[in-house]
């Protein structure tokens, strides 16, 4: 299998040109969880795979993963050629039907399998939903093999942003009770019993609709302004990769 290159290194941001625009708005802004249950529901059930988590787990995990808080289970059906794929989430989706046996229901702090039973755990859009982040981080401890692929939301606000009085579309989210930086995502990881080997900000903010809306201008010309804005000044989401080295303290 060839896998296309993701380099991430310590507040190092990626290059925009591994993933389609279109796909990165479609993806996060799907993961986006509302505070209505309906719209919950269906930002999980409708998941699809982001290129760059995609990526991670190609360049990264062992033979064997287990997605915590899977959704739909995209990343468990789609990748099931590669690695041996499992996943859990704290309620059931109609997609599991397909495949129940790679599935089950369970609680991010007390995952219902054995010790190290998978080489790596993915999560993307978890921890800051959980009310206790280190419990949470201990389970994947106990679970994985090896090492760690997840995400969270990135809520470092730069400065560009701020001083336009703008944030993060996320912080709009009532169901987020953690709010992590690099630098504190990266001491709660390795308080936990792991190394980060790399971590980076992923999934630039479309701009598109913010450029329509200052400029008033028709889609053909927004959509070669877009070319020209720099993708790393606004990312959404932090991604880590981080080894088991430790029991957790």
């Amino acid at each position: 299998m060839t896998h296309s290159s993701l380099t991430l290194g310590t507040g190092k941001s990626l290059p925009p040109e591994s993933a389609p625009a279109s796909l990165l708005e479609a993806t996060d802004s799907a993961l986006s969880i509302s505070s209505e249950d309906n719209a919950a529901a269906r930002a999980w059930t409708e998941r699809q795979l982001n290129p760059y988590r995609q990526q991670a787990i190609e360049q990264h995990a062992g033979d064997s993963f287990l997605d915590v808080g899977c959704g739909n289970g995209q990343y468990v059906f789609r990748m099931a050629d590669d690695f041996e794929t499992a996943g859990v989430d704290i309620q059931s989706y109609p997609s599991w039907t397909s495949a129940e046996d790679r599935f089950r229901v369970g609680d991010a702090a007390a995952l219902p399998y054995d010790s190290a039973s998978f080489d790596t755990v993915v999560s993307f859009e978890t921890l800051e939903h959980v009310p206790d982040p280190d419990a949470v981080l201990r389970e994947f401890h106990r679970v994985c093999r090896r090492n760690i692929i997840f995400s969270v939301p990135n809520c470092e606000l730069p400065p560009e942003l701020a001083a336009s009085r703008l944030t993060y579309f996320h912080y709009t989210d009532q169901s987020h009770v953690n709010f992590f930086t690099q630098k504190t995502l990266q001491a709660t990881v390795e308080a936990n019993g792991f190394r980060v080997k790399q971590i980076g900000l992923i999934n630039p903010c479309p701009t598109r609709p913010l450029l329509t809306a200052l400029f008033g201008l028709p889609g053909l010309v927004t959509r070669v302004l877009d070319r020209f804005v720099r993708r790393d000044v606004l990312q959404m989401t932090i991604l880590v990769v981080a080894e088991k080295v430790e029991q957790p303290s």
